[in-house]
């Protein structure tokens, strides 16, 4: 294998940090912290601004845009931590520990 992209690096680094433990959507959202402190600091000022732009049908907008993304993101995770059991059985743990270390 070549080089490995982010997202790549990324889902081994998931592997590997779940290897013993249960997923669930709470970890998984532990796990990826960094994205939904930036997704309320950037939600939290849209809806600021719009509601001191006196729109507040843009707020709500924007309130319920960033919302559907975490929603979107909670399907997601739930999906993920469903099938966690039966993947870290098949998962060929001597290759991802290799690859991780790459």
């Amino acid at each position: 294998m070549g080089k490995m992209n982010r997202t790549q690096k990324r889902q081994l680094d998931l592997y590997v940090h779940f290897r013993d433990r249960d997923m669930s959507v709470f970890a998984l959202f532990r796990f990826s912290w960094r994205l939904y402190v930036f997704i309320l600091v950037v939600g939290g000022l849209s809806v600021a601004a719009m509601i001191h732009l006196r729109s507040p049908l843009f707020a709500w907008a924007f309130a319920l845009g960033y919302s559907l993304i975490v929603l979107r993101d909670a399907g997601g995770f739930l999906r993920t931590s469903r099938a966690w059991p039966m993947v870290r059985e098949v998962l060929d743990w001597s290759k991802v520990d290799e690859l991780s270390k790459k």
